[in-house]
């Protein structure tokens, strides 16, 4: 009887240490709402995957997608509120312990992608990018080396302001 207990055991404790033991779909269904939440800088989470890391929890591993206008510091944000709602456990303000997942640690990756339009998980956006003054800007346009851009920004304090940007970004974009 002892020995069964203790192959038990073993065998337990070996499934979790080899990670074969699978996080069933409602654990990561709740892992994705969590990180979701009712950010809208939280546009969807492209890949989920979570292991057993023995009696401390879990660790999550996401890929948020965010859309692509964001700067890197509003992205980082949106990203650490996700990770910060996932860490918690719980959507509820105070969830009971049975209520709580226990999740020991959280690694976010980021993907800026453009979403797709229409209404994409109630969210709605229009098919139209407004950069600038530009509707549907070109590439070039779009994704202008730092360069370029840091012309047009020295081209603006000189001028006193922001009012002469596009006339030095098209000088920059003709060059």
């Amino acid at each position: 009887v002892a020995a069964r207990g203790g192959v038990g055991m073993a065998a337990e404790n070996i499934g979790e240490l080899t990670d074969t033991e699978a996080i069933d779909s409602e654990t990561l269904a709740a892992i994705e709402s969590l990180a979701l939440g009712d950010d809208l800088e939280a546009l969807g989470v492209t890949s989920l995957r979570a292991r057993r890391l023995g009696p401390a929890g879990l660790s999550v591993e996401l890929r948020l997608q965010v859309p692509f206008h964001l700067s890197v510091s509003a992205a980082q944000q949106a990203a650490t509120r996700a990770k910060l709602r996932v860490l918690s456990g719980s959507a509820s303000p105070s969830p009971s312990e049975e209520e709580r997942l226990r999740i020991a640690e959280v690694s976010i990756a980021l993907d800026a992608e453009r979403p797709e339009y229409g209404n994409e998980g109630g969210r709605e956006y229009s098919g139209d990018l407004v950069v600038g003054g530009r509707v549907n800007p070109s590439l070039h346009q779009l994704m202008r080396p730092s360069h370029e851009i840091v012309a047009d920004v020295r081209a603006a304090i000189v001028a006193g302001g922001c009012a002469a940007a596009p006339a030095a970004s098209s000088a920059a974009s003709a060059a």
